[in-house]
């Protein structure tokens, strides 16, 4: 009988001790769930954050990814964008080498890469990250219209012009990929194609003064000066309307700053009231 019951109590403890694993490994599940949708939370807000060109909040974004997991290869490639929006192309080469290492299949990370290369002049170099970027992500608008940048910068304008087509047929709502067309026409002399090619990019963005500015260059080589001045006055004039914005931003955030150090810092001290009994006061 002795047997019996150290036998039962045995059973019980073996049941207890695997019921506490499951639990154990339950939380462990849930804990890796909650961190993996934190970090996914954390990459879209830094994505919203670059195309906003707010490049501290991004930063930090991709920075609080890292301290969830210190290996994630995506922020590394995204923080080393960031950092080359803000000149620090030394610091973004570190990062886009150990994103890299952490996943050779980072296409985004090769084309930021590429275009590193590309700002020092390193064409060939930039090729081979656009071309790897390509292979790995072939529905990737933006690494087609990269590579068909960077052979235009080669002067290899054919295959500028079948990458180019890519991207657009991807992506046709992009008026630099349109604008990046309308160059490489320009540069084989088909100037009719350019300005249609420039027509649509100021259509999609009828506010962009490169645009016009591109297209009155065009005209101007045409011999249509009447449009090319018409184009350069337009550029000037959206140019003239970015400075007052810049002013008038610049403007409101002096005054907030201004309001800010004249805004008296009273705090009654915790644990104690302000008086308030009139005789206090000489009543």
């Amino acid at each position: 009988m002795e047997i019996e019951r150290i036998a039962k109590e045995r059973d019980k403890l073996l049941q207890k001790q695997n019921d506490l694993l499951r639990k154990r490994d339950r939380l462990l599940d849930e804990q890796k769930e909650l961190k993996a949708k934190a970090v996914e939370n954390l990459l879209k807000a830094g994505k919203i954050f670059i195309d906003k060109e707010d490049w501290p909040n991004a930063m930090d974004a991709y920075n609080k990814v890292l301290e969830i997991d210190h290996k994630n290869s995506e922020a590394h490639g995204k923080r080393a964008f960031v950092l080359m929006s803000i000149d620090q192309f030394g610091i973004a080469r570190l990062e886009l080498d150990l994103a890299l290492r952490l996943d050779p299949k980072n296409a985004d990370a090769y084309l930021t890469r590429s275009g590193w290369y590309v700002n020092f002049d390193r064409y060939n170099e930039g090729l081979a990250d656009a071309k790897k970027a390509v292979a790995l992500d072939p529905k990737n608008a933006m690494a087609h219209y990269a590579l068909g940048e960077i052979y235009g910068g080669l002067k290899d304008f054919k295959n500028a012009l079948k990458q180019l087509d890519i991207a657009i047929k991807l992506n046709p709502n992009d008026p630099d990929f349109f604008e990046a067309e309308a160059i490489v026409y320009f540069a084989t002399g088909k100037m009719e194609k350019a300005i249609e090619r420039m027509d649509r990019a100021i259509e999609l963005d009828p506010t962009n003064a490169d645009f016009y500015d591109t297209r009155a260059l065009i005209y101007r080589k045409l011999g249509n000066e009447e449009k090319a001045q018409a184009d350069f006055r337009k550029t000037k004039e959206l140019v003239d309307q970015w400075k007052k914005q810049e002013q008038l931003k610049k403007k409101q955030k002096d005054e907030k700053e201004k309001q800010k150090k004249q805004k008296p810092k009273f705090k009654t001290p915790p644990g104690k009231l302000l008086p308030t009994d009139d005789s206090l006061y000489g009543a």
